[in-house]
Parts: C-alpha cells; structure tokens; sequence
C-alpha cells in the first residue's frame, strides 16, 4: 500500500467532496486507502493437504439454499406444518428440512436466537454440516459477489468433532462436482456416509449442492480443548472457522480491506448460524481457534491466511 499522504493536488484531485477530503486529512488516509475500483489480486495458494478427501453429501431436502437440488425420489418425507419451526418435511429419520421461510418464520428464528456454548452428544448428520456450510459459502457469493473472482474469496476450514461418518480433523472446504460421490478416500468416510451418497446423487444439480473435505491436520485425540480457548466449544459437534487474506484484502482494497473481511465474516457465520437453528440445531458465533493452533496445524500466519470469525454448531444438550 502507498505511504503517500493525501495532500494539494491529490485532495484537489478528490473533487468537490469536501468530507472525504477532511476524513483524509483527519485519518491520515492514503490516496490507496479511497482508491474507487477494487483491484483484482492474486489469491493465496491452496491449502497444502494430505490428499485425503471427504465427500459431504448434499443438502437436506427443502434446504434453502442458492443451489437446492429437487427432493430425491427414494427420501421419504412428511410434511410438517405445526409447531415453532414452522412448515418443512421430515425424512425417515426424523430430520427436519424446512420449507420456503416466510416472514413470520425469520422472525421466530431470530426471537428463538440465543448463544449456546454446551451440547449434547448427538452426532451431526453429514447433511446437517452440509447445509449449514453452503449457506455460510452463499451468503457471502451472493452479499459480495466480486470478491472470489477478485481475488479474496472467504475459505472455511472445518472441524467435525462429531458428524457422522466422518473422522474428526481439520479439513478446508471446497465444493464438489459431478464426480464428488466418488471423491472419498483413506477411510476417512464409513460405509454409513457412503450410503449418505449414494441417497444424495440425483444428477448434476445435487452433486453442485455438494461439498468436499480436504483433510488438512489431524487434531489431537481426546485434547479438542486445546484448539479454543473457551473450552465448552470442544464439545460441538462441529467448528467452522472463517478464514480470509490479510493479504489479499488489503491489496485490493486498501487499509479498508481488514475492516471489509471482517463484515463479510460476520454476515457469512450469522447466516449459518440462524439457519442451524432454523434446522433445530443450537450453536453461536464466537472468535474462533486459537492462532496458535491453526498456525501449528495449518500454517496460518495471520497474513497470507487469517482468521476472522468462528461458528460452532451441535445438537442441544437437553431436548
């Protein structure tokens, strides 16, 4: 960024609008810092893996998202119009997808919106972890479109303490393609995910509704405490950490770029918070892992990489 101070021709270039002249002044802004025209920028390098992959399953049905595939002709459901999560379908498991939200329901959401720090031993369905990942990942495509093509994507690292099928490590995020049903490996994933899968595979439309794990770290076994500093979070069944380029931001935006990353996080980890407890799951927004942590099991160095915001999310501990 240039350490030029706004000063004569460059604030006279600024035109007539006196208030972003004196904010200049005032703030000690660079000609950079008002730049108009984000710049586009190199993004940062994938994230080095193992090699192993997990392959989520899509979406529950009914699931709003941008992406929703069609219900599967084999997933048996109910309709469920009573009740304070308002009208959806249940599948033969008993899991709640809810249907088209209406204004009445946003608001029994919000007034249902609570920060919950302990949960039960439920695990997660893969699903569940699914849905609430693509809606962190369309929130922001759709609040911020420019930003990914820009070069300052949002990435989610994730947790799965206790989700079914799933090996509890740190993985990176990433959404599938056609072939994704096929994208397993290691053992990561047991036969119960597979079948998971199998269910969720109706054609292109659900496979774009799918995600991918990219195993990045094991965590230490019996020791996920060690990951937050507040320790109760250990006990979700899943932790999704926002990460974005310190780098990448500031580059493109000027010193605002921080500031901006942290709006988008926020907006982005909010949305996958209300719309798990939309779903009948409980959780909340929270720092995140300690930097220590992620630099140990990630290499995140807080400018190439940084975090921004966390979500945990989970079953309640009672009910």
């Amino acid at each position: 960024m240039s350490t030029e101070i706004i000063d004569g021709p460059e604030s006279e270039a600024l035109g007539s609008d006196g208030i972003a002249v004196a904010l200049a002044q005032q703030s000690r802004l660079t000609v950079d810092d008002l730049r108009r025209t984000p710049r586009t920028v190199d993004a940062p390098a994938p994230w080095r893996t193992t090699g192993t992959r997990v392959a989520l399953p899509g979406a529950p049905s009914g699931v709003a998202t941008s992406n929703a595939a069609e219900v599967p002709t084999s997933t048996t459901v109910v309709r469920d119009d009573a009740g304070p999560q308002g009208s959806g379908t249940r599948d033969a498991a008993g899991r709640f997808a809810p249907g088209p939200a209406t204004v009445g329901e946003v608001r029994s959401v919000l007034d249902r919106r609570t920060s919950v720090r302990f949960f039960g031993d439920r695990p997660l369905a893969p699903e569940g972890l699914t849905a609430v990942l693509r809606r962190i990942l369309d929130e922001d495509a759709d609040a911020f479109p420019g930003e990914a093509p820009g070069g300052s994507a949002l990435e989610l690292l994730v947790a799965p303490l206790r989700v079914e099928g799933v090996a509890p490590a740190l993985y990176a995020v990433r959404a599938g393609d056609a072939t994704a049903a096929g994208d397993v490996g290691g053992g990561v994933t047991s036969d119960d995910a597979r079948r998971h899968l199998a269910a969720g595979a109706a054609g292109a439309a659900a496979a774009s509704d799918r995600l991918v794990l990219d195993h990045v770290a094991e965590l230490p076994v019996g020791r996920y405490d060690d990951l937050v500093l507040q320790r109760e979070f250990a006990g979700a069944a899943a932790l999704v950490f926002v990460m974005g380029s310190l780098r990448a931001a500031e580059e493109r935006h000027g010193a605002h770029g921080h500031r901006l990353g942290l709006v988008r996080a926020g907006a982005a980890a909010h949305a996958g918070w209300l719309h798990a407890i939309e779903t009948q799951l409980t959780g909340t927004v929270f720092a995140g892992a300690l930097p220590t942590a992620l630099r140990g099991l990630a290499g995140v160095d807080g400018s190439e990489r940084t975090q921004l915001f966390a979500l945990a999310v989970g079953h309640p501990a009672f009910g």
